[in-house]
């Protein structure tokens, strides 16, 4: 209950906080940043990041690593399934990307007589791409704890780049991570009783 009231806490600050951190944050001219951010959010695209785990699990199967590459699957696919979740939710929140053309809001599942679920401008809270890496992180944390760190940082620089894009507010990112945090372990405990020893 405390956790869940926290949480409360800390999403309510993320709104108040939307205006000045994406004013500080958002880059609007071209240059070496607004590149990095751009590449940034293509490696925690669902397909970089499911190609990357399966690679490196091969990699170590391969190498006769069996107990690794099982790790490796298994924090990809609760760093997936928790991405999934966030795609979900998102859809019935309706809520505009700071770079869209209409007033920001909430719209719900409908919009002007149309329905507006899964529409890009409409798909704003949560951000998919922060519920993957930061579930991606928080899965490695529960495996190693060196591992947890590195994928931390690499989340932390994916969940800037939505923001530094203008393609989410702040809170949908607290938001996401909030999320993340709560659902990853869980799904991970679930997928490591599925999964073959």
């Amino acid at each position: 209950m405390l956790g869940l009231a926290c949480s409360a806490l800390a999403l309510s600050a993320a709104f108040l906080c939307d205006g000045p951190v994406e004013a500080a944050v958002q880059l609007q001219a071209p240059g070496a940043l607004r590149a990095l951010a751009h590449y940034l959010s293509l490696a925690g695209e669902w397909w970089s990041i499911g190609i990357a785990g399966l690679v490196t699990g091969f990699f170590f199967f391969f190498r006769g690593r069996r107990h690794t590459a099982r790790e490796v699957l298994l924090v990809t696919l609760a760093g997936l399934a928790t991405g999934s979740v966030g795609m979900l939710v998102r859809f019935f929140f309706g809520r505009t990307r700071p770079n869209a053309l209409i007033p920001q809001g909430f719209y719900g599942l409908w919009y002007h007589s149309h329905w507006i679920a899964g529409r890009y401008q409409f798909s704003s809270f949560v951000s998919g791409h922060a519920t993957l890496v930061v579930g991606l992180a928080a899965a490695a944390w529960m495996v190693n704890r060196r591992a947890g760190v590195i994928v931390g940082l690499f989340a932390a620089m994916v969940c800037w780049s939505r923001v530094a894009q203008s393609s989410h507010h702040f809170s949908d990112v607290v938001g996401a991570c909030l999320l993340a945090l709560w659902l990853a372990p869980q799904l991970q405990r679930r997928l490591q009783n599925a999964l073959p020893p």
